[in-house]
């Protein structure tokens, strides 16, 4: 390679990297435009200016969520609700997925299309039946039925995304599998996910 596009080429990607650095740091500003509001006094959200160092910094807000609300009980409701969708959502994704990309069964084209016409439904307008459903069910401020509701968002979006990967993978693969003795969910946890 000629010196000429040596430096050509050190040029170009020095030009690129400045170009990401600089995106990183746009992206940043929102992140530390936050921060800076959180140790800022009282009506440093009201202020007019944007300015990044607050005029008189506090650790006040912090005291206050931490001691005065109920921060620990938000939190463990948080883990609970996200752990507990995470696990019903992908359960029942990650099987349904495998199933729509790997087996062919009557109506299969049909359920993949109303699953996706659903996703385009917002999720409001069957709020009023699954309220009915969940008193008769005794589901109304539990865990239970507020990660159902969650999982049920994000299991279609699931489905169609987790197919797609699994029709990139070769069926040779969970052939071989199989001749070598591997049971269905053995060939889906130990080859197709990992």
């Amino acid at each position: 390679m000629s010196n000429r596009k040596k430096v050509r080429r050190l040029v170009g990607l020095t030009t690129l990297n400045l170009i990401f650095i600089a995106i990183c740091i746009v992206t940043l500003v929102p992140i530390l435009y936050a921060v800076t509001l959180s140790i800022s006094g009282s009506g440093g959200a009201l202020s007019s200016g944007l300015t990044f160092i607050p005029e008189s910094p506090t650790l006040d807000n912090y005291r206050a969520i931490l001691m005065e609300e109920p921060f620990l009980l938000w939190l463990k409701n948080s883990a609970i609700l996200s752990v507990g969708t995470m696990i019903v959502a992908m359960g029942t994704a990650v099987t349904a997925a495998y199933a729509f990309s790997r087996y062919r069964f009557r109506g299969r084209k049909a359920v993949l299309q109303m699953l996706l016409i659903l996703n385009a439904f917002p999720q409001i307008l069957s709020m009023f039946a699954i309220f009915r459903l969940f008193r008769t069910f005794h589901l109304l401020n539990s865990y239970i039925g507020l990660i159902i509701v969650y999982a049920g968002s994000m299991c279609i979006f699931s489905i169609w995304n987790m197919k797609g990967y699994f029709d990139t993978i070769p069926v040779e693969i969970e052939e071989a599998a199989q001749i070598d003795g591997a049971s269905g969910r053995q060939i889906l946890t130990r080859i197709v996910l990992p």
